[in-house]
């Protein structure tokens, strides 16, 4: 309404600058760079990590954590980004025992090693996948070679 007035009054039409895009900073490109690669990594690199061979590991950034529908019902996972790519890591007993005692969140390094199929030594003598996860957070610096 200000503006048709002042046109009437002066004779002449106000012309509004473009709205200047916010300046940003290289690390807020950095990370929205992160975030949509790692966006379209989840849509198109998406990878399932099921070892077969013992001694196959996997370590990376910890993307999410989760719950989803699988023929066998609900099924707990976690998304791991190796800096490659991105993997489904569908989780365990073993493993979800695992992610507790080392408290493992999201955002975390960590690195799986599937230590093969063993046999349970309870009398069912059934068969279970074997792994043996850490957490980055966990480690002591002192502790390594």
């Amino acid at each position: 309404m200000l503006e048709k007035l002042t046109e009437l009054i002066t004779g002449k039409k106000e012309v509004k600058e473009p709205a200047q895009p916010k300046e940003l900073s290289l690390f807020d490109i950095d990370y929205a760079l992160e975030e949509k690669e790692i966006s379209m990594q989840q849509t198109y690199n998406l990878r399932y990590w099921k070892p077969t061979k013992e001694g196959e590991q996997i370590a990376g950034k910890v993307l999410e954590r989760g719950f989803t529908k699988s023929n066998y019902g609900s099924q707990e996972f976690i998304k791991i980004k190796d800096g490659r790519y991105v993997y489904m890591v569908f989780v365990t007993t073993v493993l979800a025992r695992q992610l507790t005692q080392e408290d493992v969140q999201v955002g975390q390094q960590i690195g799986i090693r599937f230590l093969g199929v063993n046999v349970s030594q309870s009398n069912t003598g059934k068969k279970y996948r074997n792994y043996v996860l850490i957490s980055a957070a966990n480690v002591k610096k002192e502790e390594l070679p």
